[in-house]
């Protein structure tokens, strides 16, 4: 070693809190969180809206038990940001929503006046009550629903005095008993696509083999899901197959 060379300092590791395992990954209020068990509550403790610094040992067991289902399991979600247009009667138009997307549900929220206010539970959706999830244009939304429906979307309804239709997209996410509209967000739509997929080939529904993106022609079909191929929601093989069953190749 020469005259002036350094040794390098080691971050020294403390037991995670939770699992004992020695870590560095997250400094928390009462020690460390290490990666694996970071990963099991990461969306939880994103919605608690706080400095993980002043996260206790017991609101991280609280946020790891919310992030397990029914059967006590762990399950992978991801909490994305959308722009709120209409659809739902509990909520304002305009409304940025904060997402949870799991593996049987989309669960809502809404933040606080301030950033640091903890995100609160506003409506949740279950994938077997889910329709349809697509990305469309504004006339695309006008001719594809009707007057009553179009009044749920708050802004599309008034396209309808309008000479010039916008071209702007949407996320829209149709339920059996009313329609959400988003200003488009191609990150959730693709991750919702893949929930909704894997939901109903595990639970083996009727709709499995449904195509999910319901359009007014084959055309219309085969341009959403190229959307969806660029989006990498589905893989170039499964659109070359279901553009062969549209065209009835």
């Amino acid at each position: 070693m020469g005259l002036f060379s350094r040794k390098e300092k080691t971050k020294a590791k403390e037991p995670c809190i939770i699992c004992g395992t020695e870590t560095d990954t997250l400094k928390v209020l009462d020690g460390y969180l290490c990666k694996e068990c970071l990963g099991k509550c990461r969306t939880e403790l994103s919605s608690l809206g706080k400095d993980p610094k002043k996260i206790s040992k017991d609101e991280i067991i609280k946020c790891m038990e919310n992030s397990k289902d029914e059967n006590g399991n762990f399950v992978e979600s991801e909490l994305v940001m959308l722009e709120y247009l209409g659809g739902h009667p509990v909520l304002n138009k305009e409304e940025f929503l904060f997402a949870v997307i799991k593996d049987n549900k989309i669960l809502f929220k809404v933040a606080g006046k301030n950033s640091n206010e903890k995100m609160v539970d506003v409506f949740e959706i279950l994938y077997s009550d889910m329709k349809t999830v697509s990305i469309e244009k504004e006339e695309e939304v006008i001719r594809r629903y009707t007057a009553t429906r179009i009044a749920l979307f708050g802004p599309f309804a008034l396209a309808m005095k309008k000479k010039q239709v916008k071209t702007e997209e949407y996320l829209i996410i149709e339920c059996k008993d009313f329609i959400l509209s988003f200003k488009k967000n191609a990150n959730a739509c693709a991750t919702i696509y893949e929930k909704l997929v894997e939901y109903r080939n595990n639970n083996k529904s009727e709709d499995t083999n449904k195509n999910i993106i319901e359009k007014n022609n084959p055309l219309e079909q085969i341009k959403t899901l190229k959307e969806l191929l660029d989006m990498q929601a589905i893989t170039e093989e499964e659109f070359n197959a279901k553009k062969k069953e549209l065209l009835n190749l």
